[in-house]
């Protein structure tokens, strides 16, 4: 007869066995998807900011080894509420008054290579109307990045 002791540490050991091989496929399959451009690199990605007239300008530069892609800006308002600016990719745009799910669609397809820069453009009076008192990148996977040295209007 098998003693209890025994089915325990040969239950602890399938267990661990399993714990130890999902964790060496999902390192491999998230390295192959990254490789691949399937799935977004995990960063780091710093993000500053600075005001230039009515226009607050981010840059963003990816870190890390993989590229990332971007999802949305997200701020946060006095009340912790969630908030989504809409972000302009080019000066030009700035001005034309594009709607704003083409501008949301065309910053969630942002692809930021490996130690890349690129330039997002808000809108200070949008920023003012929303209340947001900071500013995030968020990624596709899920992750937020704050934005450096951003100062709400307190002019409005």
């Amino acid at each position: 007869m098998i003693d209890y002791w025994v089915l325990g540490v040969v239950m602890i050991l399938t267990i661990a066995a399993l714990f130890f091989i999902d964790h060496v496929f999902d390192g491999f399959f998230e390295w192959l998807f990254c490789k691949a451009g399937l799935q977004s690199g995990n960063g780091p990605l710093v993000v500053g900011s600075r005001s230039q007239g009515k226009k607050i300008i981010l840059s963003l530069e990816n870190k890390g080894k993989y590229a990332m892609k971007l999802a949305a800006v997200e701020g946060i308002d006095g009340n912790q509420k969630k908030c989504y600016p809409v972000p302009y990719l080019e000066k030009d745009a700035f001005f034309t008054g594009d709607e704003k799910r083409e501008r949301f669609k065309q910053f969630a397809g942002m692809k930021l290579k490996p130690g890349k820069e690129s330039t997002v453009i808000l809108d200070q009076d949008e920023l003012a109307a929303l209340g947001c008192l900071t500013l995030g990148i968020l990624d596709q996977r899920g992750n937020k990045w704050p934005v450096c040295g951003f100062e709400p209007d307190e002019g409005n």
